[in-house]
C-alpha cells in the first residue's frame, strides 16, 4: 500500500486507501466537494475535495464482493445524505453519508454491476447477471 505522499499527481483520488484497483469513482456536483469512489477490496470511501487536494473522509464497510456503482439519492438536494451501492454479492445497499452506516439491504438473485434510477428516481433498477 503506498501512502498519500506516494500518490502521483495524475491521481484523482490517493490511491493508499483501496488495496487493489478502482471500479468506479462517482464525482458529486461541483458545490459538494466530494466524490465517492467503489473498489474491488469491497469497499467505498468518501473524500473531500479542496483547493484541488483530496482528503479520506470516511469508509462505508459491508458489501462482501467487489462494488460495481455507485448512485446518489436525491442528488438535486444538498447536502447529499445517502448513497446506493450495487455489489457482485447480490446486493445493493443504502448508505447514511453522516455515519457511514449501511441503513438498508435489498438481496437480488444475480451478480449486479449496475444501478441507475429511472422516472427521475422514482424507481431503482439493477443489471447484472
Amino acid at each position: 500500500m503506498q501512502s498519500a505522499e506516494g500518490a502521483d499527481n495524475n491521481s484523482i483520488v490517493p490511491r493508499y486507501v483501496h488495496a487493489t484497483t478502482y471500479s468506479l469513482i462517482y464525482f458529486c456536483l461541483s458545490s459538494c466537494k466530494h466524490v465517492f469512489s467503489a473498489c474491488s477490496d469491497s469497499t467505498i470511501h468518501m473524500w473531500k475535495c479542496e483547493n484541488d487536494t483530496f482528503t479520506h473522509v470516511k469508509s462505508f464497510v459491508g458489501h462482501d464482493c467487489s462494488v460495481s456503482s455507485i448512485l446518489l439519492v436525491n442528488s438535486n438536494q444538498l447536502p447529499v445524505t445517502q448513497i446506493v451501492s450495487c455489489s457482485d454479492d447480490e446486493t445493493i445497499r443504502t448508505w447514511n453519508v453522516d455515519s457511514g452506516e449501511c441503513i438498508h439491504t435489498i438481496t437480488s438473485n444475480q451478480f449486479i454491476s449496475s444501478i441507475a434510477w429511472w422516472k427521475h428516481g422514482q424507481f431503482l433498477i439493477e443489471g447484472g447477471g
